[in-house]
């Protein structure tokens, strides 16, 4: 069973609005896609900035601020893997 969601996709100049019909199935690869957009843009940040933060993070000793810069740093990209695996590669069927 394929589930339908009502979206106004736009007001027509009498003020009426304009329906448009989408399926859960739609809105969940528009939402795989942009995770995976969001991904590759911390990826290609990540990087980037690689060969500064061997520079100027680990090369230097143990303080408060390399602590909460690793923390920060690797934090998020573990959480984005985590994520993504759920939604990219987790189950999303029409059957309810």
């Amino acid at each position: 069973m394929i589930q339908y969601m009502i979206t106004v996709s736009y007001v027509d100049p009498h003020g009426f609005p304009r329906l448009r019909f989408t399926t859960f199935i739609e809105d969940g690869y528009v939402t795989r896609y942009a995770n995976m957009a969001g991904s590759a843009l911390l990826l290609f940040d990540y990087l980037l900035t690689l060969d500064d933060e061997i520079e100027f993070i680990w090369q230097k000793s143990w303080s408060i601020g390399k602590g909460l810069f690793i923390i920060s740093r690797y934090y998020s990209l573990i959480i984005t893997v985590v994520v993504n695996n759920y939604v990219l590669f987790g189950h999303l069927s029409a059957s309810g």
